[in-house]
């Protein structure tokens, strides 16, 4: 995943991967995109069940905590 998203983002900001702040931008861009998606497909799944919506909330934060943690170590 992280090789190939290194080679990706080379092919798109025509530098080496090494950390540079293009890169930083479009790895943040892509995990917030996933995290925000997981989000608004979760609100809809607990609507259409009937749930809870504190339990999504927290199933929510708990998607954007692991995105968190994917970006960090994408950079690092």
């Amino acid at each position: 995943m992280i090789k190939l998203f290194e080679r990706s983002c080379e092919d798109i900001v025509h530098e080496p991967f090494n950390g540079s702040w293009k890169c930083m931008i479009l790895a943040g861009m892509l995990i917030f995109l996933l995290g925000f998606l997981g989000f608004v497909l979760l609100k809809t799944l607990v609507m259409v069940l009937g749930g809870q919506w504190s339990f999504s909330y927290l199933l929510a934060l708990a998607i954007n905590a692991v995105s968190i943690v994917v970006y960090y170590y994408l950079i690092v």
